[in-house]
């Protein structure tokens, strides 16, 4: 789930290829015939850019459908993303998700919840309280509010799984960290 608000090429023209970048670094590390993969952007609205039903059968496949993930702009709807992936993906098997087996939301942001901030806190609580559902809260840049990282992130062993880079640039850097708390890494760390 990964933000595509103005802000993100307001603080750099580049950025948003860091970010797909950044997409596919967690795509080549994990074994896509263990894990499945979607896409979900949020500017002020949210989008599926692919799901978990897509049929790829190679890495090739979904470092394609990143390089043509499309950029929108706009507010940051947060909440929207939230609940577009709970109704499209978690809620039934319709789109490809497995029942039972664990689900991990990467939430990947720049910036404040502005589009339904009322509704925020409720689409929170409602997806971590999913079965088999984790949420791993990635702040780019000193623009988001820990506390909203916070409300979206799951807990793990007492500690909220929110992480923090100062920059896009710093997003690769901390791909196995973050990696390490949604499954198991290949020691390799390549498949």
């Amino acid at each position: 789930m990964v933000d595509s608000s103005g802000s993100i090429k307001d603080k750099g023209a580049g950025n948003w290829d860091t970010v797909k970048d950044f997409i596919k670094s967690v795509v080549k590390i994990l074994d896509i015939s263990e894990v499945r993969f979607s896409a979900i952007s949020f500017g002020t609205s949210a989008f599926i850019q692919f799901g978990f039903d897509n049929g790829f059968q190679s890495k090739q496949q979904y470092y394609n459908a990143i390089d043509k993930m499309t950029y929108d702009g706009g507010s940051t709807n947060t909440t929207g993303a939230l609940r577009l992936a709970r109704k499209s993906f978690f809620q039934d098997s319709s789109q490809g998700n497995r029942l039972d087996v664990n689900d991990v939301i990467l939430l990947i942001t720049d910036g404040n919840v502005t589009v339904e901030t009322n509704l925020y806190e409720q689409e929170t609580r409602v997806i971590k309280a999913l079965p088999h559902m984790k949420v791993i809260a990635v702040g780019v840049t000193h623009d988001v509010v820990q506390s909203k990282l916070e409300q979206a992130a799951s807990d793990e062993n007492g500690r909220k799984l929110v992480y923090r880079v100062e920059n896009f640039s710093g997003l690769e850097a901390e791909v196995n960290n973050i990696l390490s708390k949604s499954c198991t890494v290949p020691s390799s760390g390549q498949r």
